[in-house]
């Protein structure tokens, strides 16, 4: 399955998805998301989909895989229904812009298709680069636990 953005196409990936799952897994050897996104040093986890939900997505610009995107399963949040966005940027398309167009089409796409009231984001306080993303991308930090910051995304 393929959503179409403006920008970027986000290519779905599942279990029989060879070509795009070692792509992921590339990215998550890179350094920069070991030291800020630690949960993938055990690899990658493809799960089962929900709709657009709890599903993992290959970021494509000009037909050329550029990133990563997840969108995690609904949970229920102080009375509302959430569901998180994690992201990687490849190395090789980093300090473009190309992350925060990413995250505010991706995110602005999720949020007008499926029934949820908000997208949280949590990002590490010394990932300057995701911090500027994520608030360019149109979230509003909310809070702070052992996760990160925490940003929110409410559906418009």
């Amino acid at each position: 399955m393929k959503i179409t953005l403006p920008e970027f196409t986000l290519e779905r990936v599942d279990f029989f998805d060879e070509q795009h799952i070692r792509y992921i897994e590339g990215l998550i050897t890179d350094p920069e998301v070991k030291r800020f996104l630690p949960y993938f040093e055990h690899g990658l986890y493809i799960s089962k989909n929900m709709g657009l939900l709890n599903a993992h997505y290959v970021l494509v610009k000009e037909k050329q895989p550029i990133g990563y995107v997840f969108f995690s399963a609904p949970f229920v949040e102080s009375e509302q229904v959430n569901a998180e966005v994690r992201y990687i940027i490849d190395p090789n398309y980093r300090n473009r812009g190309l992350g925060t167009k990413a995250v505010q089409q991706s995110t602005d796409y999720i949020l007008s298709q499926e029934n949820i009231s908000n997208l949280r984001a949590f990002i590490d306080p010394e990932n300057l680069s995701s911090l500027a993303v994520i608030q360019k991308a149109g979230f509003i930090e909310t809070d702070q636990n052992l996760d990160g910051i925490g940003f929110t995304k409410p559906r418009k």
